[in-house]
């Protein structure tokens, strides 16, 4: 008996702008269930961090968005969704590879590839999230990417062959659910321990960029806040954002 609840109501799509602007207008008009997933074969304005363009060819990749109610944490807890989603993303394509890490805070690598892409948009009243939109872009089937993203790849790319995006993005939501379940039980520690175990470059020296300045580090840490904490070869120490370090690859 299937008792999965994520993606148990799909709302499929042949194409849309957005699946997260889709699912936040869709919430006030007819409060879908937790678990609703929004999924469309294409997406024209697919939107990544910081207004950058998510690259998808139509029917061949998944973009797709899920609706939360996490009102069970705070605000200050919040990067905890961004842990277990990308966990969730992260335990679905080591299926595939075993070279699978998270590019803090939440993109999921292949060696140094990124195949998936995560935006989470919060919606926040007092100090609790009311609702959360989970948008997530998995690079399936496609094998040529026309935008200047600097280095893409695919599950068929690693395969050598096409994967059923009906099948894959029901084990993907599935993995996904298990690791929502954590942070509803309020398993922390585990998701911290396995965030950072399976963190992109953690612990190692590797070359960093804050504005115009380049620097070796090592990444020591990740705060509750989502902030990164790194430390060069003097011991000094250095707390960033998300919109303050680049990573050179």
């Amino acid at each position: 008996m299937n008792t999965q609840f994520f993606g148990h109501n799909l709302i499929k799509l042949k194409s849309v702008d957005s699946t997260n602007k889709y699912a936040i207008e869709l919430i006030p008009k007819i409060d879908p269930i937790e678990g609703a997933v929004v999924w469309a074969m294409e997406q024209a304005a697919g939107l990544g961090r910081n207004n950058s363009i998510w690259e998808s060819e139509g029917g061949k990749n998944l973009t797709f968005s899920i609706i939360l109610y996490p009102d069970f944490i705070n605000i200050e807890q919040q990067f905890y969704i961004s842990k277990a989603v990308s966990l969730g993303v992260l335990d679905y394509i080591k299926s595939f590879s075993d070279d699978v890490t998270i590019k803090w805070p939440n993109d999921i690598y292949v060696g140094n590839k990124k195949i998936s892409g995560i935006l989470i948009e919060n919606s926040i009243k007092g100090k609790n999230i009311t609702s959360c939109v989970v948008g997530i872009g998995l690079n399936v089937n496609q094998t040529i990417f026309k935008s200047d993203a600097p280095n893409p790849t695919s599950l068929k790319l690693i395969l050598k062959n096409d994967t059923d995006l009906n099948e894959s993005i029901e084990e993907l939501c599935g993995n996904i659910e298990s690791r929502y379940i954590q942070l509803q039980m309020g398993k922390f520690e585990q998701l911290d321990k396995d965030y950072l175990e399976n963190l992109y470059r953690f612990n190692k020296y590797h070359l960093f960029k804050n504005n115009s300045n380049k620097f070796y580090a090592k990444i020591i840490d990740v705060l509750p806040s989502g902030n990164i904490v790194l430390v060069d070869k003097n011991k000094t120490q250095f707390k960033f954002n998300i919109d303050e370090l680049d990573f050179i690859i």
